[in-house]
């Protein structure tokens, strides 16, 4: 595509105008940059920051989580021996477990740390783990009845998440 040189005459003015019309050209790019900016901010930062997750690294993280879970879950077992006074029951075992959830939680935040998460965001993925996990108990077991409920209601139990 080819452009004519405007006359000589009609450059000044046409300047003059478009320079008192519209700012500088960068001006409104940067408002359109920003204002997208902060369309993105609007959203859910931790929503944000699993999007930002490769499979692989979401991959990692559920298998931490599993080794935490499977961790606890035989602290309650060990738990339970102990109780009921088993034969055979291995005390060492429960340092043992402890050890390696706390090595396994410890391999979680260094995992955040690397990748810019603060202590403040984990603290709310954490939390928002926790209240997923009820919701999934509270709809496979049914623990409350299915009427309507109101936002303040759910915000209040802790529902919205």
């Amino acid at each position: 595509m080819t452009r004519r040189a405007a006359p000589l005459g009609d450059t000044a003015v046409d300047s003059a105008q478009g320079a008192a019309s519209s700012g500088k050209w960068w001006e409104e790019t940067s408002e359109g940059v920003m204002g997208k900016f902060q369309v993105e901010e609007s959203g859910d930062s931790i929503e944000r920051l699993r999007r930002q997750m490769t499979y692989e690294e979401a991959a990692f993280d559920q298998e931490i989580e599993d080794v935490v879970i499977a961790g606890k879950r035989a602290l309650l077992r060990l738990r339970m021996q102990r109780a009921v006074e088993t034969p055979g029951y291995k005390h060492y075992l429960v340092k043992r477990i402890r050890k390696q959830i706390a090595r396994a939680l410890g391999l979680r935040r260094a995992r955040e740390i690397a990748r810019g998460i603060t202590s403040e965001q984990s603290r709310r993925m954490k939390r928002r783990r926790k209240l997923e996990l009820k919701m999934q108990y509270e709809e496979a077991y049914g623990s409350e009845p299915s009427y309507p409920k109101s936002r303040k209601w759910k915000r209040r139990m802790g529902r919205i998440v």
